[in-house]
């Protein structure tokens, strides 16, 4: 099954995020998010019981001798994750000190592909991953837009990427006579 298949099996409708490579940082634990929208829903024991709420999905592609530790089952706790320069989540490493919350390592000789709830925590240990999140419409309008450079081709290219089910959450700006990169990263909150 292609990877648009399984977003769709997820979601009504979603839209692509975030679109973004990323490199090692083998000390530490990151996260896309925490709880979405400020959707927190805690019983008494801290686990969130909107397990089957999934907002977001991150498709990540791997490089050849990747190796990432998965952290199963945080996703359905508060990671009470902070924002870092790179526009990932930086999890306390507390936060993952639950009986429930199991380290998995994941290696790739020829790379990979995961799909992953987007609370998950995760922390590279080698190699480079390129990451599209897709994320439901409630969750998405709080994201500012990924700017991208306004050119005939990669519009086209963007409309024909689109469908009824998933859409792109885009903004094309003209860049400037200077030609530098004038379009800024776009994986900061608004």
């Amino acid at each position: 099954m292609r990877v648009r298949g399984i977003i769709e099996l997820f979601f009504k409708w979603s839209g692509l995020g975030l679109l973004k490579a990323f490199g090692l940082s083998p000390s530490l634990v990151f996260s896309f998010l925490n709880n979405t929208t400020n959707e927190l829903n805690e019983d008494t024991e801290g686990v969130n019981k909107g397990k089957d709420k999934v907002k977001v999905l991150v498709v990540q592609l791997l490089s050849s001798d990747f190796r990432m530790v998965f952290y199963k089952r945080s996703h359905l706790h508060p990671l009470r994750a902070k924002l870092v320069r790179i526009g990932l989540l930086d999890v306390p490493q507390e936060s993952l000190e639950r009986d429930e919350i199991k380290p998995f390592e994941v290696k790739t000789k020829e790379g990979g592909l995961a799909i992953i709830d987007g609370r998950l925590g995760f922390r590279m240990l080698e190699g480079v991953t390129i990451m599209a999140g897709f994320a439901v419409e409630e969750e998405l309008k709080y994201w500012s837009k990924m700017r991208l450079p306004k050119t005939m081709g990669l519009q086209r290219k963007i409309k024909d990427m689109e469908s009824e089910r998933i859409g792109i959450n885009v903004e094309f700006i003209s860049l400037g006579l200077k030609g530098g990169n004038d379009i800024p990263s776009t994986t900061q909150p608004k």
